[in-house]
């Protein structure tokens, strides 16, 4: 069965290098067939930019509404909080507008009261003090380098008892 195939295909092949085909024919047919392949190139690209020009859309319109959800929604934001490494960026976001008009109508009162021990120096910046509770704004700074939090805060629950 199959010699009988590979008679038909070297008929074939015989009788289709007896065709004369001028080579004017073979070069206009290769240039119709690069320009098919460059219309075809461009339709691809354009679709492939049209699908990631609504991927891009959709996903700053998520990005927008999580930021604006953050920022209008207190809940939304102590939940999204809630997950290990959110924290700060939710405190970038959400941008406590009470503190910014407490100092910007002269609740903050300065302190800038500092103490050392153990290596430790704590610096109590200033405080905003209302009827609800008070603001403690303090900066920490050690001569030991990497020194673990747990080490710094049993020196300082320490040293203030």
């Amino acid at each position: 069965m199959f010699e009988e195939e590979k008679k038909k295909l070297e008929q074939r092949k015989k009788s289709i290098y007896q065709v004369q085909v001028s080579k004017d024919k073979l070069y206009s047919a290769v240039q119709i067939g690069f320009e098919k392949e460059k219309k075809e190139r461009m339709l691809k690209r354009t679709k492939l930019i049209k699908r990631s020009s609504w991927s891009v859309v959709i996903a700053a319109i998520l990005l927008i509404s999580f930021f604006t959800s953050i920022s209008i929604s207190p809940v939304f934001a102590s939940k999204v909080a809630s997950i290990p490494g959110m924290e700060r960026i939710i405190a970038l976001i959400q941008q406590d507008r009470g503190l910014i008009a407490a100092v910007e109508n002269d609740f903050y009162q300065p302190l800038n009261l500092s103490q050392e021990k153990n290596g430790i120096m704590v610096t109590l910046d200033g405080v905003i003090a209302d009827k609800k509770g008070i603001v403690v704004f303090y900066s920490v700074q050690s001569k030991e380098k990497n020194q673990p939090l747990e080490a710094f805060r049993n020196r300082i629950f320490e040293a203030s008892e």
